[in-house]
């Protein structure tokens, strides 16, 4: 006889899955506008989450790198968006450490989320 166990997951869980889905699909979205644009393989974008008091962080990194032509690119962070950590609310930055006002997406609402996955692109 075997034991299966039920993991059930409390909702800032699910937003903390979909955070990470977020970052994922942003880095999709980025590789898609360098492959378009011609832009050099070693130029690497990464997005990662950190979990505050209410929101999640959603911080785009581009590492520095120097060109073919021996272009200088200095590395580059920035927040990209905020995520509130109980309802998947889905904020621009208004700064380094607070949101804009006014909801843009929920990570939570599945149409809200296929909109968001539509509209998104590697700047905001």
């Amino acid at each position: 006889m075997t034991s299966e166990t039920l993991t059930v997951l409390n909702q800032e869980q699910i937003v903390e899955k979909q955070t990470q889905l977020y970052c994922n699909k942003l880095v999709l979205a980025m590789k898609l506008w360098h492959q378009r644009n011609g832009m050099p393989a070693e130029w690497e974008t990464k997005y990662i989450y950190e979990t505050g008091r209410k929101y999640f962080k959603v911080i785009k990194i581009e590492e520095s790198f120097t060109s073919k032509n021996g272009v200088k690119h200095p590395s580059h962070t920035c927040v990209e968006a905020f995520i509130d950590r109980q309802t998947g609310d889905i904020y621009k930055p208004a700064g380094w450490n607070k949101p804009a006002k006014g909801v843009r997406y929920n990570l939570l609402d599945e149409e809200s989320l296929q909109l968001c996955f539509k509209n998104l692109d590697p700047f905001g």
